[in-house]
Protein backbone atom coordinates (compact mmCIF):
# COMPACT_ATOMS: atom_id res chain seq x y z
CA UNK A 1 0.00 0.00 0.00
CA UNK A 2 1.80 3.39 -1.27
CA UNK A 3 1.10 6.14 1.33
CA UNK A 4 3.28 8.58 -0.02
CA UNK A 5 0.15 10.62 -2.39
CA UNK A 6 -1.53 10.92 1.12
CA UNK A 7 -1.19 14.87 2.34
CA UNK A 8 -2.29 14.29 5.79
CA UNK A 9 -1.26 11.35 8.12
CA UNK A 10 -3.18 10.48 11.01
CA UNK A 11 -0.21 10.32 14.13
CA UNK A 12 -1.83 9.50 17.22
CA UNK A 13 -5.54 8.58 18.63
CA UNK A 14 -6.20 12.08 19.05
CA UNK A 15 -5.62 13.39 15.76
CA UNK A 16 -7.68 9.55 14.96
CA UNK A 17 -11.16 10.41 16.99
CA UNK A 18 -10.51 14.11 15.58
CA UNK A 19 -10.77 12.80 11.84
CA UNK A 20 -13.13 10.58 12.77
CA UNK A 21 -15.52 13.31 13.79
CA UNK A 22 -14.71 15.00 10.65
CA UNK A 23 -16.28 12.44 8.44
CA UNK A 24 -19.40 12.36 10.11
CA UNK A 25 -19.53 15.84 9.93
CA UNK A 26 -18.94 16.02 6.38
CA UNK A 27 -21.12 12.89 6.10
CA UNK A 28 -24.03 14.85 8.01
CA UNK A 29 -22.90 18.32 5.39
CA UNK A 30 -23.59 15.43 2.15
CA UNK A 31 -27.20 14.38 3.59
CA UNK A 32 -27.92 18.13 4.07
CA UNK A 33 -27.17 19.79 1.07
CA UNK A 34 -30.46 19.16 -0.55
CA UNK A 35 -32.02 21.52 2.42
CA UNK A 36 -29.72 24.11 1.95
CA UNK A 37 -31.82 27.30 0.39
CA UNK A 38 -30.38 29.69 -2.04
CA UNK A 39 -27.85 27.45 -3.49
CA UNK A 40 -28.14 27.13 -7.54
CA UNK A 41 -28.27 23.67 -8.96
CA UNK A 42 -24.66 24.11 -10.58
CA UNK A 43 -23.28 25.48 -6.77
CA UNK A 44 -25.29 22.60 -5.06
CA UNK A 45 -23.45 19.98 -7.43
CA UNK A 46 -19.85 21.76 -6.55
CA UNK A 47 -20.18 21.92 -3.43
CA UNK A 48 -21.60 18.14 -3.01
CA UNK A 49 -18.02 17.16 -5.03
CA UNK A 50 -16.04 19.30 -2.98
CA UNK A 51 -17.48 17.70 0.05
CA UNK A 52 -17.40 14.32 -1.50
CA UNK A 53 -13.53 14.70 -2.18
CA UNK A 54 -13.23 16.33 1.68
CA UNK A 55 -14.95 12.75 3.12
CA UNK A 56 -12.66 10.51 0.43
CA UNK A 57 -9.72 11.86 1.64
CA UNK A 58 -10.54 11.81 5.57
CA UNK A 59 -12.20 8.29 4.99
CA UNK A 60 -9.04 6.96 3.77
CA UNK A 61 -6.97 8.61 6.60
CA UNK A 62 -8.72 6.40 8.89
CA UNK A 63 -8.66 3.35 7.17
CA UNK A 64 -4.91 3.85 6.88
CA UNK A 65 -4.71 4.29 10.76
CA UNK A 66 -6.52 1.40 10.81
CA UNK A 67 -4.70 -0.75 9.01
CA UNK A 68 -1.44 0.05 10.53
CA UNK A 69 -2.43 0.09 13.90
CA UNK A 70 -4.33 -3.39 13.62
CA UNK A 71 -1.31 -4.84 11.70
CA UNK A 72 -2.69 -5.35 8.45
CA UNK A 73 0.15 -3.73 6.90
CA UNK A 74 3.56 -5.00 7.47
CA UNK A 75 5.68 -2.89 5.50
CA UNK A 76 5.44 0.89 3.13
CA UNK A 77 6.90 2.17 -0.28
CA UNK A 78 8.66 5.01 -0.13
CA UNK A 79 8.71 7.03 -3.54
CA UNK A 80 11.59 9.96 -1.94
CA UNK A 81 13.19 11.09 0.64
CA UNK A 82 10.73 13.04 1.87
CA UNK A 83 8.53 10.13 2.82
CA UNK A 84 11.07 9.06 5.29
CA UNK A 85 9.11 10.63 7.98
CA UNK A 86 5.63 9.38 7.16
CA UNK A 87 7.44 5.95 7.35
CA UNK A 88 8.37 6.44 10.89
CA UNK A 89 5.31 7.72 12.22
CA UNK A 90 3.90 4.52 10.40
CA UNK A 91 6.18 2.05 11.66
CA UNK A 92 5.35 3.46 15.43
CA UNK A 93 1.85 2.97 14.41
CA UNK A 94 1.79 -0.43 12.90
CA UNK A 95 4.04 -1.65 16.51
CA UNK A 96 1.15 0.11 18.31
CA UNK A 97 3.78 2.56 20.41
CA UNK A 98 2.57 5.88 21.05
CA UNK A 99 5.00 8.82 20.64
CA UNK A 100 5.30 8.33 24.39
CA UNK A 101 6.59 4.83 24.06
CA UNK A 102 9.23 6.07 21.24
CA UNK A 103 10.14 8.96 23.31
CA UNK A 104 11.34 6.41 25.91
CA UNK A 105 12.83 4.27 23.61
CA UNK A 106 14.83 6.81 22.32
CA UNK A 107 15.34 8.35 25.34
CA UNK A 108 13.95 11.78 25.18
CA UNK A 109 11.25 13.94 26.05
CA UNK A 110 7.23 13.12 24.41
CA UNK A 111 7.39 16.23 23.09
CA UNK A 112 10.52 16.25 21.17
CA UNK A 113 8.73 13.13 19.50
CA UNK A 114 5.66 15.10 18.60
CA UNK A 115 7.76 18.07 17.36
CA UNK A 116 9.49 15.52 14.78
CA UNK A 117 6.30 13.89 13.69
CA UNK A 118 4.47 17.51 13.45
CA UNK A 119 6.59 17.93 10.24
CA UNK A 120 6.96 14.74 9.27
CA UNK A 121 10.92 14.55 10.32
CA UNK A 122 11.72 17.44 7.98
CA UNK A 123 14.39 19.07 10.30
CA UNK A 124 15.86 15.73 11.98
CA UNK A 125 19.24 14.55 10.95
CA UNK A 126 19.89 11.49 9.33
CA UNK A 127 21.25 10.55 12.65
CA UNK A 128 18.17 11.12 14.51
CA UNK A 129 16.09 9.31 11.50
CA UNK A 130 18.50 5.98 12.03
CA UNK A 131 17.41 6.02 15.91
CA UNK A 132 14.02 6.53 15.35
CA UNK A 133 14.28 3.55 12.84
CA UNK A 134 16.95 1.52 14.83
CA UNK A 135 14.10 2.14 18.06
CA UNK A 136 11.62 1.28 16.43
CA UNK A 137 13.38 -2.13 14.85
CA UNK A 138 12.56 -1.14 10.87
CA UNK A 139 14.52 -2.19 7.96
CA UNK A 140 15.16 0.15 5.18
CA UNK A 141 15.91 -0.98 1.58
CA UNK A 142 17.50 1.80 -0.39
CA UNK A 143 18.86 2.07 -4.53
CA UNK A 144 19.23 4.97 -6.17
CA UNK A 145 19.03 5.27 -9.53
CA UNK A 146 21.24 7.60 -11.34
CA UNK A 147 20.14 9.85 -13.85
CA UNK A 148 20.64 9.11 -17.34
CA UNK A 149 22.85 5.97 -16.72
CA UNK A 150 21.10 3.45 -18.79
CA UNK A 151 20.76 -0.33 -16.56
CA UNK A 152 21.77 -2.82 -18.93
CA UNK A 153 21.74 -6.33 -17.89
CA UNK A 154 25.12 -6.48 -17.41
CA UNK A 155 25.47 -3.70 -15.32
CA UNK A 156 22.91 -4.40 -12.93
CA UNK A 157 23.92 -6.46 -9.98
CA UNK A 158 23.12 -10.12 -9.63
CA UNK A 159 20.45 -11.01 -7.38
CA UNK A 160 21.66 -13.27 -4.49
CA UNK A 161 18.91 -12.80 -2.17
CA UNK A 162 15.39 -12.71 -2.83
CA UNK A 163 13.93 -9.93 -4.63
CA UNK A 164 14.07 -6.35 -2.91
CA UNK A 165 10.81 -5.40 -1.53
CA UNK A 166 10.91 -2.04 -3.10
CA UNK A 167 13.12 0.92 -4.30
CA UNK A 168 13.43 2.42 -0.64
CA UNK A 169 10.92 1.16 1.65
CA UNK A 170 9.95 -1.07 4.56
CA UNK A 171 9.82 1.32 7.66
CA UNK A 172 8.15 -1.76 9.30
CA UNK A 173 10.00 -4.90 9.92
CA UNK A 174 9.74 -8.00 8.51
CA UNK A 175 8.09 -10.70 10.14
Amino acid sequence: MKFANVINVIRNEREYRMTRSLVRQFEHAVEQLDDLPGLSPEHRVAVATSYRRKLEELTREVSQYERLKNGQVPSMAMEDLASVGRALIAARIARRWTQADLARALGVKPQQVQKDESCDYASASLDRLAAVAAALGAEFDVRIAFAGVAQTRQSRPRRTSPKPRSVVQQAVPRR
